[in-house]
C-alpha cells in the first residue's frame, strides 16, 4: 500500500480527513479515495475505488456525491 496523500475536509459543516492511496484488490493495483467523518455519535466512511488508469473518470462522480451528502441529526 502506497499513501498518496491525507488531508483535513469539510463537508456540510463536519470535520474529517480525506484519503488517497494505491493498494492491491485480488493482485490488482487500485487507486482509493477516503473520506471520514465523524458528527455527532455517528462515524462516515465513504469510499471511492477504481483501477489507477480509470480513477479520474469517475472523481468527479464522488465529488459531486460527497457535496450532496448531509449528516443525520441524532436526538
Amino acid at each position: 500500500m502506497q499513501f498518496l496523500s491525507r488531508d483535513p475536509v469539510v463537508l456540510a459543516s463536519v470535520g474529517g480527513f480525506r484519503t488517497r492511496l494505491i493498494a492491491r484488490l485480488e493482485e490488482m493495483p487500485v487507486e482509493v479515495e477516503a473520506v471520514t467523518l465523524r458528527h455527532q455519535d455517528c462515524l462516515y466512511d465513504f469510499l471511492y475505488v477504481a483501477p489507477p488508469d480509470h480513477f479520474a473518470q469517475g472523481q468527479k462522480d464522488f465529488e459531486a456525491f460527497l457535496k450532496s451528502w448531509m449528516p443525520v441529526a441524532t436526538p
